[in-house]
């Protein structure tokens, strides 16, 4: 199974735990990126995401970021597709959220 996380899903095992739904959520990803490691899952990244983890204004976090995306085994390119699609989405109501 493949699977993509987004970058407040990468940066989350590096949050504050000491509230139990963040703990929580951070254990839920790392045991998600373990089971990436061991090919029981297909980590997917992106043009997009490593864009979105380059603004990460903390030196540390972002780095910490893009070394999990090193077990990425499929990454998605930007195109022009793509981007008519979030364009799409974007007039139908949605909007993207950008996490730091």
């Amino acid at each position: 199974m493949r699977i993509y996380l987004d970058c407040c899903s990468l940066q989350r095992p590096f949050d504050d735990k000491s509230q139990p739904r963040i703990a929580v959520e951070a254990e839920a990803v790392l045991v998600i990126l373990s089971l990436c490691e061991t090919d029981h899952l297909t980590l997917i990244s992106s043009d997009a995401l490593l864009f979105e983890i380059g603004r990460t204004p903390d030196q540390n976090r972002k780095e910490d970021a893009l070394a999990i995306l090193k077990i990425a085994k499929e990454s998605i390119e930007l195109s022009q597709e793509i981007e008519t699609l979030a364009r799409n989405f974007e007039a139908s109501g949605y909007h993207l959220t950008l996490c730091i």
